[in-house]
């Protein structure tokens, strides 16, 4: 004869999580890994880079996401780069800024509290927060569903047990 709370324990083992979980993860760890290295290489930039003052040259996309181009001076020759600010514009077209720039690569610059990405990057950072979001939701919800799933055949089957003779 079969305990009453069998049909329990049967539904609480899960052999495997869903796909969309393991999405979700794979998301989170990548974007994880992305930043981190996107904020460790600024700040060896700043720590270990050469400090000069550049020039605004050029400030589009104002509204979240400002892309700000300068030109600055690195070691004797004109140089010029972009970044991104997401905080509110500290600074006008014609205005000093400084930065940091990379001896070995001079085209490589930072500003503090500055993204020093490109675009496209930007984009793959967002759609690994909306894939990581998404995943780990419908993970929850499909995992969910699955666990009563097999509690409710669990059930069935307890039900439909005959006893023992």
């Amino acid at each position: 004869m079969i305990a009453p709370d069998d049909y329990v324990t049967a539904a609480r083992r899960i052999p495997r999580p869903s796909p969309f979980f393991v999405l979700g993860l794979v998301c989170l760890i990548v974007l994880g890994a992305r930043l981190t290295a996107a904020e460790d290489s600024s700040r060896e930039l700043q720590r270990d880079g050469v400090r000069t003052t550049g020039v605004v040259r050029d400030i589009s996309g104002r509204v979240r996401r400002a892309r700000i181009d300068v030109a600055y001076d690195a070691g004797g020759t004109s140089q010029r780069g972009h970044f991104f600010w997401n905080d509110r514009l500290r600074w006008d077209v014609g205005d000093p800024i400084t930065l940091y720039y990379d001896t070995d690569e001079p085209s490589r610059m930072t500003v503090p509290g500055g993204e020093s990405d490109s675009e496209p990057s930007y984009w793959l950072n967002i759609i690994l927060a909306v894939g990581l979001i998404a995943g780990l939701l419908l993970g929850t919800v499909n995992s969910v569903q699955r666990r009563r799933r097999k509690l409710a055949i669990a059930r069935v089957r307890y039900a439909n047990r005959m006893p023992e003779p």
